[in-house]
Parts: C-alpha cells; sequence; structure tokens
C-alpha cells in the first residue's frame, strides 16, 4: 500500500464519521429549507469523494520500472517550516480580510499559497485567482446566503 492508497482509507473513514456526528445536529423548529445538515452532509460528501479519488489514485498508480527511482522518496527535510509558512499565508489572510473584504482577501489567499507552492506570477495565476475567488463568493454569498465580510473596496 503506498501513501495516498492508505491517506485515502483514511480519509473516507474520516468523511464517514463527520457525516455521522453531523446527523446528531438537533433540528429546530426555526430551520430553513437547507436545514441544519445541509452543509455537514455536503461536506462529508466533498471530504468523502476526495478520499477516494486518492485512494483509487494510490491502487492505479504503477511504480517505476527502476527500483533505484522507485526506492526514492521526497526528504521531509523542512517540511515544518513549509507548513508555517502556509500557517503565516492563512494568519495573514485572516488579518487582511476585514480590511479588504472577502472577495479581494481569498483571490490574494489563492495566489499567495500558488505562489508559496512554487507557481510563477503570471496572467494565469492573476486569472485563476479571481476565477476561484468569484466561484468561492458565488458558493458562500449566492449560494448558502452566509454573509461575508465587506472590505473598503468590495
Amino acid at each position: 500500500m503506498n501513501k495516498d492508497l492508505t491517506s485515502g482509507i483514511i480519509l473516507c473513514c474520516v468523511a464517514l464519521a463527520y457525516y455521522a456526528a453531523s446527523r446528531t445536529i438537533a433540528v429546530s423548529s426555526l430551520e430553513d429549507e437547507f436545514g441544519p445538515h445541509g452543509l455537514p452532509n455536503i461536506l462529508a460528501i466533498a471530504l468523502g469523494l476526495t478520499g477516494a479519488l486518492l485512494a483509487a489514485r494510490g491502487f492505479f498508480a504503477r511504480r517505476a520500472a527502476r527500483p533505484d527511482v522507485a526506492a526514492a522518496e521526497p526528504s521531509t527535510h523542512g517540511k515544518p517550516l513549509r507548513a508555517l509558512g502556509l500557517l503565516a499565508i492563512g494568519f495573514a489572510y485572516v488579518l487582511l480580510v476585514d480590511k479588504l473584504g472577502y472577495a479581494v482577501s481569498i483571490a490574494l489567499l489563492i495566489a499567495a499559497v500558488a505562489w508559496y507552492e512554487g507557481l510563477r506570477p503570471s496572467w494565469r495565476l492573476a486569472a485563476i485567482s479571481i476565477a476561484g475567488a468569484a466561484l468561492f463568493w458565488l458558493i458562500f454569498v449566492g449560494l448558502l446566503d452566509v454573509a461575508q465580510p465587506a472590505g473598503l473596496l468590495f
């Protein structure tokens, strides 16, 4: 078993546990048509699908023909520092979201994470960041009617 298959199976188990826990949310007479289970169920399904896709990728992955290449594992040296860098980007997002607004802040977050992971700044990165921010805004504000912070610009 490789890392993707193991991680996918664990992620599917977490999704099932999350779904089971979401079913215990009390139903109120004040609920709307979406209900208290709506978003948790969507998140559980998305988590389960992600785990299943990851497990499938691990299951169908083939090792390289050369044993010296197949045995080479990526180094884990420096990963805690990389995680702290991502944490710093998330912290900056939290600090800026009230000032810049949700749409601008989420676009900057997407661009910062992509740049941090090695993607070079380009028009494609800007387009992906803007499209991602628009998609998140449509999901949370348009579809789910979750109010997001308005900033100085938007």
